[in-house]
């Protein structure tokens, strides 16, 4: 049986973000902070808007040439009602009902 582990940037107050939506408060260094947890996972399960702003932070999409998967590598699944396609290889948009 696999293990859940749970990764969430969250503040004190149970907040993600802030009120407007920005997450500036959070201070994301993938070298130090994330490196070692993605090498125990093999699975990303996250939100529209979560895949929007790790999709940001690729140096593709600085650049504006074609995104890659933040996550390469793991399967990744992003749950939305309004995304139909992530635009990334390897990236799965899950959307309806669940059972």
């Amino acid at each position: 049986m696999r293990k859940v582990i749970l990764g969430l940037g969250i503040s004190l107050d149970g907040y993600i973000a802030r009120k407007n939506g920005a997450v500036d408060w959070l201070s994301m260094d993938w070298d130090y902070d994330w490196m070692a947890f993605f090498k125990v996972i093999d699975v990303v399960l996250m939100g529209r808007k979560s895949w929007e702003i790790a999709l940001g932070m690729t140096p593709e999409k600085k650049s504006k040439s074609k995104a890659s998967n933040p996550y390469a590598g793991m399967e990744t699944y992003v749950f939305s009602k309004t995304l139909k396609d992530s635009g990334v290889e390897g990236v799965e948009i899950v959307s309806g009902n669940l059972k």
